[in-house]
């Protein structure tokens, strides 16, 4: 039997992120055209992020969309 990984949002990249943009999360979620409410729960792992959404969060970040996962510890 094959084990499954599973991911979550590299938070503290996009906090960092963030601090370093003098940003609240409210201005990068509209800046995502996104809610407030909905990128909190992103963050929070309350919500799942689809492909898309990944996508348009590390291209607002010039970064790698990998950068925005991480494995999680069980």
């Amino acid at each position: 039997m094959r084990a499954t990984t599973d991911y979550v949002l590299n938070r503290k990249a996009i906090q960092r992120y963030l601090i370093d943009h003098d940003l609240t999360q409210g201005d990068f979620a509209k800046t995502l055209g996104i809610s407030a409410s909905y990128f909190s729960q992103l963050l929070n792992n309350r919500k799942s992020i689809s492909l898309n959404k990944l996508f348009s969060i590390a291209g607002e970040m010039g970064i790698d969309p990998r950068d925005l996962i991480v494995e999680v510890d069980e």
